[in-house]
């Protein structure tokens, strides 16, 4: 068997002190060794002044493609610019394919998508799904349109695959879209969690209580989660925290 080590994280755009935060992002997830990362949140300046992805990509010798989405003006370094947040995948494999997808939006919130990236680790073809759903407190039935719409895209067109779906789903475990994502009549979607026998982890910064609202999960029954972790969810020695997130990190048992 072979084993390969996939995160989760929300970069958290330009807010904070971003310049900071781009080191400090870099040196946390050199740390977990990652052979794929599922970003969200990715700042990208479309002067082309700043890119999130493009960044930590470099510094981690990563293939990676990314998905625009949430063009708005906001301030970096005291400059106002037209920017994006978008979806990035990061990936020490090749990436063979990309492809992406628009969801179904409430008005207060739209631009919403899935990005999805297809590899192949030894003998295993992988497409990894990543995504971001809707923030509105009071939206559990978008977000579970939103799954409910990634779950059918990626099971109609994707056959044949190992596939791994992940991101930051504004959505605590055995709320309405991840119970019907994780339904066998539903979206039939394992969480790392459940998967590998481990605890829930806060994945939210400095909260009081348990909020887990990143997840991983496998779509398929060729692969197994296990080794379910959180990560960069400490200050580092300057006092910055790398996000307002911390990384979800699962290990994906495969054949060799």
């Amino acid at each position: 068997m072979a084993n390969l080590v996939i995160a989760t994280y929300n970069t958290w755009k330009c807010d904070g002190e971003y310049l900071l935060r781009l080191d400090a992002m870099a040196k946390g997830l050199l740390s977990i060794n990652a052979d794929v990362l599922m970003l969200q949140e990715v700042f990208v300046e479309t002067r082309g002044a700043w890119h999130t992805a493009d960044f930590l990509a470099d510094a981690l010798g990563m293939h990676w493609c990314y998905l625009p989405a949430r063009e708005k003006k906001r301030k970096v370094s005291g400059v106002l610019s037209q920017s994006q947040s978008g979806l990035a995948i990061l990936s020490r494999y090749p990436i063979l394919s990309q492809g992406g997808m628009e969801l179904s939006t409430h008005p207060e919130d739209g631009d919403r998508k899935v990005l999805w990236a297809e590899i192949h680790v030894s003998r295993t073809l992988l497409l990894i799904a990543n995504t971001h759903l809707t923030h509105l407190k009071q939206a559990d039935e978008i977000r579970q349109i939103q799954t409910q719409e990634i779950a059918r895209q990626l099971s109609q067109n994707h056959c044949g695959k190992e596939i791994i779906l992940g991101g930051d789903f504004n959505a605590q475990p055995k709320s309405p879209a991840l119970a019907w994502l994780e339904d066998t009549k539903g979206g039939g979607a394992v969480n790392a969690a459940a998967d590998s026998g481990a605890k829930f982890k806060n994945t939210l910064i400095e909260n009081n209580t348990l909020t887990c609202v990143d997840h991983l999960y496998r779509l398929s029954d060729g692969i197994r989660w296990h080794k379910y972790r959180v990560g960069l969810n400490k200050k580092n020695p300057q006092g910055i925290y790398p996000s307002d997130h911390a990384a979800v990190i699962a290990e994906l048992e495969l054949d060799a």
